[in-house]
Protein backbone atom coordinates (compact mmCIF):
# COMPACT_ATOMS: atom_id res chain seq x y z
CA UNK A 1 0.00 0.00 0.00
CA UNK A 2 2.97 2.65 -0.42
CA UNK A 3 3.12 4.53 2.46
CA UNK A 4 -0.59 4.22 3.25
CA UNK A 5 -1.68 3.49 6.54
CA UNK A 6 -3.80 0.54 7.67
CA UNK A 7 -6.92 1.94 8.08
CA UNK A 8 -10.63 0.23 8.02
CA UNK A 9 -10.72 0.40 4.79
CA UNK A 10 -7.89 -1.38 2.97
CA UNK A 11 -8.99 -4.15 6.00
CA UNK A 12 -12.35 -4.43 4.16
CA UNK A 13 -11.01 -4.42 0.31
CA UNK A 14 -8.35 -7.17 1.74
CA UNK A 15 -11.06 -9.21 3.20
CA UNK A 16 -13.35 -9.24 0.82
CA UNK A 17 -10.41 -10.23 -1.89
CA UNK A 18 -9.71 -13.12 0.96
CA UNK A 19 -13.62 -14.27 1.34
CA UNK A 20 -13.40 -14.44 -2.67
CA UNK A 21 -10.29 -17.08 -2.34
CA UNK A 22 -12.20 -19.14 0.31
CA UNK A 23 -15.23 -19.44 -2.25
CA UNK A 24 -12.06 -20.41 -4.47
CA UNK A 25 -10.45 -23.14 -2.21
CA UNK A 26 -14.01 -24.53 -1.34
CA UNK A 27 -15.96 -24.63 -4.49
CA UNK A 28 -15.68 -28.27 -5.59
CA UNK A 29 -18.82 -30.13 -5.49
CA UNK A 30 -17.38 -33.56 -5.86
CA UNK A 31 -19.99 -33.87 -9.06
CA UNK A 32 -18.33 -37.93 -9.94
CA UNK A 33 -19.39 -40.16 -12.98
CA UNK A 34 -21.66 -42.05 -10.50
CA UNK A 35 -23.28 -38.66 -9.67
CA UNK A 36 -22.22 -38.58 -6.22
CA UNK A 37 -22.27 -34.84 -5.02
CA UNK A 38 -21.52 -32.78 -2.21
CA UNK A 39 -22.60 -29.36 -2.60
CA UNK A 40 -22.87 -27.45 0.83
CA UNK A 41 -22.97 -23.48 -0.52
CA UNK A 42 -23.12 -22.47 3.64
CA UNK A 43 -19.60 -21.12 4.10
CA UNK A 44 -19.81 -19.72 0.26
CA UNK A 45 -23.32 -17.61 1.14
CA UNK A 46 -21.00 -16.61 4.05
CA UNK A 47 -18.02 -15.29 1.95
CA UNK A 48 -20.84 -13.53 -0.09
CA UNK A 49 -22.56 -11.84 3.07
CA UNK A 50 -18.83 -10.70 4.22
CA UNK A 51 -17.65 -9.57 1.04
CA UNK A 52 -21.35 -7.45 0.52
CA UNK A 53 -20.80 -5.82 4.01
CA UNK A 54 -17.50 -4.82 3.20
CA UNK A 55 -18.82 -3.35 -0.21
CA UNK A 56 -21.58 -0.95 2.18
CA UNK A 57 -18.78 -0.41 4.42
CA UNK A 58 -16.73 0.84 1.81
CA UNK A 59 -19.66 2.61 0.06
CA UNK A 60 -18.15 6.28 0.91
CA UNK A 61 -14.69 5.07 -1.22
CA UNK A 62 -16.86 4.55 -4.36
CA UNK A 63 -17.15 6.67 -7.01
CA UNK A 64 -19.70 8.58 -9.13
CA UNK A 65 -19.21 6.26 -12.26
CA UNK A 66 -19.83 3.36 -10.36
CA UNK A 67 -23.40 4.73 -8.91
CA UNK A 68 -25.13 3.44 -11.76
CA UNK A 69 -24.32 -0.56 -10.19
CA UNK A 70 -26.17 0.59 -6.68
CA UNK A 71 -28.91 2.66 -8.11
CA UNK A 72 -30.14 -0.65 -10.57
CA UNK A 73 -29.81 -3.03 -7.52
CA UNK A 74 -31.90 -0.75 -5.61
CA UNK A 75 -34.60 -0.35 -8.30
CA UNK A 76 -34.25 -4.03 -9.51
CA UNK A 77 -35.02 -4.91 -5.65
CA UNK A 78 -38.23 -2.89 -5.28
CA UNK A 79 -39.46 -4.53 -9.10
CA UNK A 80 -38.08 -7.81 -9.11
CA UNK A 81 -39.36 -8.14 -5.83
CA UNK A 82 -42.91 -7.28 -6.38
CA UNK A 83 -42.99 -9.09 -9.74
CA UNK A 84 -41.81 -12.67 -7.56
CA UNK A 85 -44.58 -11.76 -5.30
CA UNK A 86 -47.45 -10.96 -7.19
CA UNK A 87 -46.64 -14.55 -8.92
CA UNK A 88 -46.50 -16.45 -5.56
CA UNK A 89 -42.92 -17.06 -5.77
CA UNK A 90 -40.30 -16.85 -2.85
CA UNK A 91 -39.44 -13.58 -2.15
CA UNK A 92 -36.28 -14.87 -0.79
CA UNK A 93 -35.57 -16.78 -4.31
CA UNK A 94 -36.08 -12.86 -5.93
CA UNK A 95 -33.32 -11.53 -3.06
CA UNK A 96 -31.09 -14.33 -4.28
CA UNK A 97 -31.08 -13.90 -8.00
CA UNK A 98 -30.43 -10.38 -7.16
CA UNK A 99 -27.53 -10.88 -5.35
CA UNK A 100 -26.07 -13.45 -7.52
CA UNK A 101 -25.59 -10.62 -9.87
CA UNK A 102 -24.49 -7.61 -8.02
CA UNK A 103 -22.62 -8.68 -5.30
CA UNK A 104 -19.82 -8.96 -7.84
CA UNK A 105 -20.67 -5.83 -9.34
CA UNK A 106 -20.49 -3.84 -6.34
CA UNK A 107 -17.33 -5.67 -5.19
CA UNK A 108 -15.90 -4.78 -8.63
CA UNK A 109 -17.19 -1.06 -7.69
CA UNK A 110 -15.01 -0.49 -4.11
CA UNK A 111 -12.02 -2.51 -5.80
CA UNK A 112 -12.13 -0.13 -8.81
CA UNK A 113 -12.11 2.96 -6.31
CA UNK A 114 -10.01 1.35 -3.71
CA UNK A 115 -6.72 1.15 -6.27
CA UNK A 116 -7.67 3.92 -8.44
CA UNK A 117 -4.54 5.14 -7.72
CA UNK A 118 -2.83 1.80 -6.68
CA UNK A 119 -2.72 -0.60 -9.74
CA UNK A 120 0.99 -1.55 -8.69
CA UNK A 121 -1.15 -3.38 -5.56
CA UNK A 122 -3.89 -4.30 -7.88
CA UNK A 123 -1.32 -5.79 -10.03
CA UNK A 124 -0.12 -8.27 -7.29
CA UNK A 125 -3.15 -9.05 -6.59
CA UNK A 126 -4.18 -10.21 -9.91
CA UNK A 127 -1.11 -11.91 -9.80
CA UNK A 128 -1.86 -14.11 -6.74
CA UNK A 129 -5.37 -14.85 -7.76
CA UNK A 130 -3.85 -16.27 -11.07
CA UNK A 131 -1.38 -18.38 -9.05
CA UNK A 132 -4.30 -19.87 -6.92
CA UNK A 133 -6.67 -20.18 -10.27
CA UNK A 134 -4.00 -22.00 -12.37
CA UNK A 135 -2.73 -24.37 -8.95
CA UNK A 136 -6.66 -25.15 -8.11
CA UNK A 137 -7.40 -26.29 -11.83
CA UNK A 138 -4.22 -28.56 -11.92
CA UNK A 139 -5.18 -29.94 -8.33
CA UNK A 140 -8.22 -30.73 -10.10
CA UNK A 141 -6.57 -32.25 -13.10
CA UNK A 142 -4.87 -34.41 -10.56
CA UNK A 143 -7.36 -35.10 -8.17
CA UNK A 144 -10.55 -35.53 -9.00
CA UNK A 145 -12.89 -37.56 -11.02
CA UNK A 146 -14.16 -36.81 -14.71
CA UNK A 147 -16.77 -34.17 -15.46
CA UNK A 148 -19.84 -34.82 -17.04
CA UNK A 149 -20.89 -32.99 -19.99
CA UNK A 150 -22.30 -33.14 -23.64
CA UNK A 151 -21.38 -36.43 -25.65
CA UNK A 152 -19.58 -35.97 -28.49
CA UNK A 153 -17.86 -38.79 -30.57
CA UNK A 154 -17.13 -41.81 -28.39
CA UNK A 155 -16.37 -39.66 -25.34
CA UNK A 156 -19.14 -41.27 -23.77
CA UNK A 157 -20.24 -37.30 -22.24
CA UNK A 158 -16.74 -37.49 -20.05
CA UNK A 159 -14.12 -34.80 -20.19
CA UNK A 160 -11.12 -33.29 -18.12
CA UNK A 161 -12.04 -33.17 -14.16
CA UNK A 162 -12.92 -29.55 -12.90
CA UNK A 163 -12.27 -27.95 -9.90
CA UNK A 164 -14.23 -25.15 -9.49
CA UNK A 165 -18.09 -26.31 -8.95
CA UNK A 166 -18.22 -28.19 -12.41
CA UNK A 167 -17.22 -28.41 -15.84
CA UNK A 168 -18.92 -25.06 -17.05
CA UNK A 169 -17.87 -23.12 -13.81
CA UNK A 170 -14.52 -23.94 -13.75
CA UNK A 171 -14.27 -23.07 -18.11
CA UNK A 172 -15.81 -19.80 -16.86
CA UNK A 173 -13.15 -19.05 -14.06
CA UNK A 174 -10.35 -20.02 -16.66
CA UNK A 175 -11.53 -17.76 -19.34
CA UNK A 176 -11.79 -15.11 -16.72
CA UNK A 177 -8.41 -15.92 -15.45
CA UNK A 178 -7.01 -15.19 -19.13
CA UNK A 179 -9.21 -11.96 -19.69
CA UNK A 180 -7.09 -10.59 -16.45
CA UNK A 181 -3.71 -11.58 -18.42
CA UNK A 182 -5.24 -9.87 -22.19
CA UNK A 183 -5.69 -6.75 -19.52
CA UNK A 184 -2.49 -7.28 -17.63
CA UNK A 185 -0.96 -7.26 -20.97
CA UNK A 186 -2.44 -3.96 -22.08
CA UNK A 187 -1.13 -2.31 -19.18
CA UNK A 188 2.53 -4.08 -19.37
CA UNK A 189 2.38 -5.73 -16.86
CA UNK A 190 3.14 -9.09 -18.66
CA UNK A 191 4.96 -9.81 -22.05
CA UNK A 192 2.99 -10.48 -25.22
CA UNK A 193 4.36 -14.60 -25.55
CA UNK A 194 3.03 -14.54 -22.03
CA UNK A 195 0.02 -13.42 -22.70
CA UNK A 196 -0.76 -15.18 -26.16
CA UNK A 197 0.81 -18.51 -24.80
CA UNK A 198 -1.46 -18.45 -21.64
CA UNK A 199 -4.70 -18.01 -24.15
CA UNK A 200 -3.75 -20.69 -26.32
CA UNK A 201 -3.50 -23.28 -23.54
CA UNK A 202 -6.60 -21.73 -22.16
CA UNK A 203 -7.99 -21.79 -25.24
CA UNK A 204 -7.16 -25.66 -25.63
CA UNK A 205 -8.34 -26.85 -22.48
CA UNK A 206 -12.02 -25.04 -22.63
CA UNK A 207 -12.79 -26.26 -26.11
CA UNK A 208 -10.97 -29.17 -26.50
CA UNK A 209 -10.54 -30.56 -22.49
CA UNK A 210 -13.84 -29.58 -21.14
CA UNK A 211 -15.82 -28.84 -24.36
CA UNK A 212 -17.77 -26.23 -22.97
CA UNK A 213 -18.60 -24.13 -26.32
CA UNK A 214 -20.05 -20.56 -25.07
CA UNK A 215 -16.55 -19.68 -23.20
CA UNK A 216 -14.37 -20.93 -26.24
CA UNK A 217 -16.84 -18.57 -27.93
CA UNK A 218 -16.47 -15.83 -25.34
CA UNK A 219 -12.55 -16.16 -26.18
CA UNK A 220 -12.70 -15.96 -29.80
CA UNK A 221 -14.75 -12.68 -29.19
CA UNK A 222 -12.56 -10.97 -27.16
CA UNK A 223 -9.23 -11.64 -29.85
CA UNK A 224 -11.29 -11.03 -33.30
CA UNK A 225 -12.74 -7.20 -31.21
CA UNK A 226 -9.60 -6.36 -30.08
CA UNK A 227 -7.60 -7.09 -33.09
CA UNK A 228 -10.68 -5.48 -35.02
CA UNK A 229 -10.39 -2.51 -33.07
CA UNK A 230 -6.45 -2.46 -32.98
CA UNK A 231 -6.42 -2.11 -36.83
CA UNK A 232 -9.59 -1.70 -38.50
CA UNK A 233 -12.16 0.43 -36.47
CA UNK A 234 -10.23 3.84 -36.93
CA UNK A 235 -10.82 2.74 -40.72
CA UNK A 236 -14.04 3.95 -42.45
CA UNK A 237 -13.32 1.65 -44.81
CA UNK A 238 -12.40 -1.07 -42.48
CA UNK A 239 -15.40 -0.83 -40.36
CA UNK A 240 -17.93 -0.77 -43.35
CA UNK A 241 -16.34 -4.19 -44.80
CA UNK A 242 -16.56 -5.96 -41.97
CA UNK A 243 -20.29 -4.97 -41.41
CA UNK A 244 -21.14 -6.24 -45.23
CA UNK A 245 -19.49 -9.29 -44.73
CA UNK A 246 -20.95 -10.09 -41.53
CA UNK A 247 -24.40 -9.46 -43.50
CA UNK A 248 -23.43 -11.42 -46.37
CA UNK A 249 -22.22 -14.26 -44.33
CA UNK A 250 -25.64 -14.52 -42.13
CA UNK A 251 -27.70 -13.90 -45.38
CA UNK A 252 -25.62 -16.91 -46.82
CA UNK A 253 -26.09 -18.80 -43.77
CA UNK A 254 -29.99 -18.41 -43.58
CA UNK A 255 -30.10 -19.53 -47.06
CA UNK A 256 -27.92 -22.17 -47.43
CA UNK A 257 -26.85 -23.85 -44.21
CA UNK A 258 -29.29 -23.23 -42.12
CA UNK A 259 -31.42 -26.30 -40.76
CA UNK A 260 -33.71 -26.16 -37.45
CA UNK A 261 -33.06 -29.23 -36.93
CA UNK A 262 -29.37 -30.13 -36.93
CA UNK A 263 -28.97 -26.15 -35.61
CA UNK A 264 -31.36 -27.16 -32.95
CA UNK A 265 -28.99 -30.52 -31.74
CA UNK A 266 -25.88 -28.69 -32.43
CA UNK A 267 -27.06 -26.17 -30.24
CA UNK A 268 -28.34 -29.01 -27.55
CA UNK A 269 -32.17 -27.55 -27.40
CA UNK A 270 -31.91 -23.72 -28.03
CA UNK A 271 -33.97 -23.04 -30.82
CA UNK A 272 -36.59 -25.19 -29.15
CA UNK A 273 -36.14 -23.26 -25.89
CA UNK A 274 -36.34 -20.07 -27.71
CA UNK A 275 -38.90 -20.83 -29.54
CA UNK A 276 -41.06 -21.84 -26.09
CA UNK A 277 -40.43 -18.54 -24.55
CA UNK A 278 -41.59 -16.99 -27.45
CA UNK A 279 -44.65 -18.16 -26.62
CA UNK A 280 -44.29 -17.78 -23.05
CA UNK A 281 -44.08 -14.01 -23.73
CA UNK A 282 -46.64 -13.64 -25.85
CA UNK A 283 -49.01 -14.71 -22.96
CA UNK A 284 -47.21 -11.74 -21.00
CA UNK A 285 -49.94 -9.31 -19.65
CA UNK A 286 -49.24 -5.70 -19.60
CA UNK A 287 -47.17 -5.59 -16.28
CA UNK A 288 -45.73 -8.67 -16.94
CA UNK A 289 -44.22 -7.55 -19.88
CA UNK A 290 -42.92 -4.44 -17.44
CA UNK A 291 -41.93 -5.67 -14.58
CA UNK A 292 -41.59 -9.67 -15.28
CA UNK A 293 -42.82 -12.81 -13.76
CA UNK A 294 -40.56 -13.04 -10.86
CA UNK A 295 -37.42 -15.08 -9.79
CA UNK A 296 -37.70 -19.19 -10.83
CA UNK A 297 -40.35 -17.88 -13.52
CA UNK A 298 -38.04 -19.00 -16.42
CA UNK A 299 -38.24 -22.32 -15.61
CA UNK A 300 -39.47 -24.63 -17.66
CA UNK A 301 -39.53 -28.45 -19.33
CA UNK A 302 -39.05 -29.03 -23.36
CA UNK A 303 -39.09 -31.87 -25.27
CA UNK A 304 -35.46 -31.66 -25.88
CA UNK A 305 -34.79 -30.88 -21.86
CA UNK A 306 -37.86 -33.05 -20.76
CA UNK A 307 -35.76 -34.65 -17.83
CA UNK A 308 -36.09 -31.39 -15.41
CA UNK A 309 -37.19 -27.93 -15.56
CA UNK A 310 -34.57 -25.80 -17.35
CA UNK A 311 -34.22 -22.06 -18.09
CA UNK A 312 -33.94 -20.39 -21.35
CA UNK A 313 -30.07 -20.88 -21.17
CA UNK A 314 -29.58 -17.15 -22.71
CA UNK A 315 -29.37 -14.67 -19.67
CA UNK A 316 -30.81 -11.68 -21.64
CA UNK A 317 -33.79 -13.80 -22.37
CA UNK A 318 -33.78 -15.00 -18.35
CA UNK A 319 -34.20 -11.36 -17.37
CA UNK A 320 -36.84 -10.42 -19.60
CA UNK A 321 -38.62 -13.29 -18.81
CA UNK A 322 -38.17 -12.70 -14.54
CA UNK A 323 -37.89 -9.50 -14.75
CA UNK A 324 -39.77 -7.79 -17.70
CA UNK A 325 -38.61 -4.86 -19.91
CA UNK A 326 -37.36 -2.99 -16.54
CA UNK A 327 -34.70 -5.70 -16.16
CA UNK A 328 -33.34 -5.95 -19.82
CA UNK A 329 -33.40 -2.11 -19.94
CA UNK A 330 -31.49 -1.69 -16.52
CA UNK A 331 -28.87 -5.05 -17.99
CA UNK A 332 -28.01 -3.14 -21.19
CA UNK A 333 -27.95 -0.02 -19.42
CA UNK A 334 -25.03 -1.76 -17.58
CA UNK A 335 -23.25 -3.04 -19.69
CA UNK A 336 -23.14 0.01 -22.07
CA UNK A 337 -22.11 1.85 -18.75
CA UNK A 338 -19.30 -1.08 -18.25
CA UNK A 339 -18.03 -0.42 -21.46
CA UNK A 340 -17.51 2.94 -20.71
CA UNK A 341 -15.86 2.36 -18.16
CA UNK A 342 -12.52 2.63 -19.95
CA UNK A 343 -11.50 4.70 -22.56
CA UNK A 344 -9.25 2.09 -23.80
CA UNK A 345 -11.06 -0.39 -26.59
CA UNK A 346 -9.67 -2.99 -24.45
CA UNK A 347 -12.67 -2.54 -22.25
CA UNK A 348 -15.39 -2.56 -24.81
CA UNK A 349 -13.88 -5.83 -26.13
CA UNK A 350 -14.40 -7.44 -22.76
CA UNK A 351 -17.91 -6.27 -22.06
CA UNK A 352 -18.98 -7.43 -25.47
CA UNK A 353 -17.43 -10.74 -24.83
CA UNK A 354 -18.96 -10.94 -21.54
CA UNK A 355 -22.40 -10.19 -23.20
CA UNK A 356 -21.99 -12.70 -25.88
CA UNK A 357 -22.29 -15.62 -23.05
CA UNK A 358 -25.23 -14.10 -21.48
CA UNK A 359 -26.60 -13.94 -25.06
CA UNK A 360 -26.37 -17.82 -25.61
CA UNK A 361 -25.94 -19.34 -22.49
CA UNK A 362 -26.20 -19.29 -18.93
CA UNK A 363 -23.24 -16.50 -18.91
CA UNK A 364 -20.88 -14.83 -16.20
CA UNK A 365 -23.87 -12.78 -14.78
CA UNK A 366 -25.39 -15.79 -13.28
CA UNK A 367 -21.99 -17.48 -12.46
CA UNK A 368 -20.77 -15.00 -9.65
CA UNK A 369 -17.65 -16.52 -8.84
CA UNK A 370 -16.54 -16.45 -12.42
CA UNK A 371 -18.37 -12.72 -12.43
CA UNK A 372 -15.95 -11.89 -9.58
CA UNK A 373 -12.84 -12.33 -11.30
CA UNK A 374 -13.74 -11.44 -15.20
CA UNK A 375 -14.28 -8.16 -13.41
CA UNK A 376 -11.11 -7.53 -12.10
CA UNK A 377 -9.76 -7.34 -15.97
CA UNK A 378 -12.21 -4.37 -16.33
CA UNK A 379 -10.35 -2.86 -13.12
CA UNK A 380 -7.13 -3.31 -14.28
CA UNK A 381 -7.64 -1.20 -17.10
CA UNK A 382 -9.81 1.38 -15.51
CA UNK A 383 -7.23 1.92 -12.24
CA UNK A 384 -4.01 4.68 -12.38
CA UNK A 385 -1.15 4.60 -11.05
CA UNK A 386 -0.55 8.25 -11.22
CA UNK A 387 -2.14 10.54 -9.01
CA UNK A 388 -2.62 13.03 -11.80
CA UNK A 389 -3.72 11.03 -14.56
CA UNK A 390 -7.16 11.59 -13.77
CA UNK A 391 -9.43 13.11 -11.58
CA UNK A 392 -11.16 11.42 -9.18
CA UNK A 393 -14.63 11.11 -9.78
Amino acid sequence: MKGDKFNFATFFVYLGIASLIIKLLISPNFDDVEGDVYEDKSISYICDFVILCCCFFNVRLVHKNFYFIFQMFFILLFTFTIATVAADGNILDSLKSLLRLFIPLLFFSVVCSYFYHRRSDLIVVCKVLLVIIVTLTIVGLALLPPSVNRFQGDNDGLWWPAYFNGVHTTTYIVIAACFIVFSMYRIGAVSRAFAIISMLVSFFAVAFGWGVRTTTLSMIVLVLTSLFYSYVAHSYYGKSSVKVSLVLISILYGYLIFDWDTVNALSSGRLSMYEFKYYQLMDNSLISWLIGNGAGSDLVETDFWWWEAKGAHSDVITFLVEGGIVFFIAFIFMLKNLSLLVPDDSGRSIVLALFVTSLFSNGFFVRPLALYFVLFSIALLYVKEDLRSRVVS
